[in-house]
């Protein structure tokens, strides 16, 4: 079973890949904003994450820049 975290701020989005996944038999997260995703981070560590572009607080692309910088 892999991990996934899924970012983005739409629920219906978020719920379709979720659910999906799960059918899959892997486990998930969803966030909705950046601050929420590094959150999870902090006592997570995941297998895939999936995050969208367009994002309430932050960039998409920025936090994927912030995240590569992260040592875990």
């Amino acid at each position: 079973m892999k991990k996934i975290l899924i970012i983005d701020d739409d629920i219906s989005t978020t719920q379709l890949l979720s659910n999906d996944f799960q059918a899959l038999g892997h486990e998930t997260i969803c966030c909705s904003s950046a601050q929420d995703a590094f959150e999870q981070l902090k006592s997570t560590v995941f297998d895939l994450i999936i995050l969208s572009v367009e994002l309430p607080d932050q960039n998409g692309y920025v936090l994927c820049s912030k995240l590569r910088k992260e040592e875990a």
